[in-house]
């Protein structure tokens, strides 16, 4: 076992340690002077006047310790909301999928910043976010834009649907016949999306009915 020599470090009074520096367009250096009482902090540069700052070691000591700590709850913190993110983008993703012609995709934009767009088919809609959660309000946003579509084309099919075929002018067959063909290929996803919507939870349905502006979308 080799025993280490501790005469000279117990010897000297103080330590520098450098801490930053540049000499780019503008010079400066970071260091700090440590001794076993104190430490101070030294700032130099081309363009500032020099500062330095002091502090005991058991305030040194107390300042260590806080930072660790603050590192250590705020990484925990960012592991604990990127696994929550995580988690509401499968949530938006299994909704999506229970719901006819609606589709989420998955992009990167610049900087390798993640997008999704929830796209919806017959209502000629995309739309593109950039955060998990306003995925997951932009997907409540999509559902009742394709709801009101839907229900729009119910009423329309029973406000023409009773009268009597004599009673109809060639507009009014053209829009029964369009609704009709519409209500045949999507009417199922209106009980889709009424099983889905209590999968959000209730404070985002309770944000979306506080604005409830839908947009217009043309006709097929």
């Amino acid at each position: 076992m080799e025993i280490m020599n501790t005469v000279d470090l117990l010897s000297r009074e103080s330590r520098v340690v450098r801490l930053d520096e540049s000499y780019g367009y503008e010079i400066h250096e970071l260091f700090a002077e440590i001794n076993s009482e104190a430490v101070t902090i030294h700032r130099i540069g081309s363009v500032k006047k020099p500062k330095q700052f002091y502090l005991a070691a058991s305030e040194l000591d107390a300042l260590c310790e806080a930072w660790q700590t603050y590192k250590r709850e705020r990484e925990a913190a960012q592991a604990a909301e990127e696994e929550r993110q995580n988690q509401v983008i499968a949530l938006a993703y299994e909704i999506a999928s229970q719901v006819s012609s609606v589709q989420i995709k998955e992009s990167q934009a610049k900087r390798g910043q993640r997008v999704w767009t929830i796209s919806i088919e017959p209502l000629r809609y995309d739309r593109a976010y950039s955060s998990a959660d306003n995925l997951f309000s932009g997907l409540l946003d999509a559902l009742k834009a394709w709801q009101a579509k839907i229900l729009q084309k119910q009423e329309t099919r029973a406000k023409f649907q009773h009268l009597h075929e004599m009673e109809l002018d060639i507009w009014m067959r053209e829009e029964l016949q369009k609704a009709t063909s519409f209500l045949d290929q999507y009417e199922q996803a209106l009980e889709e999306i009424k099983r889905v919507l209590p999968l959000f939870p209730s404070q985002v349905r309770q944000d979306q009915d506080d604005d409830p502006f839908l947009p217009d979308f043309p006709d097929e």
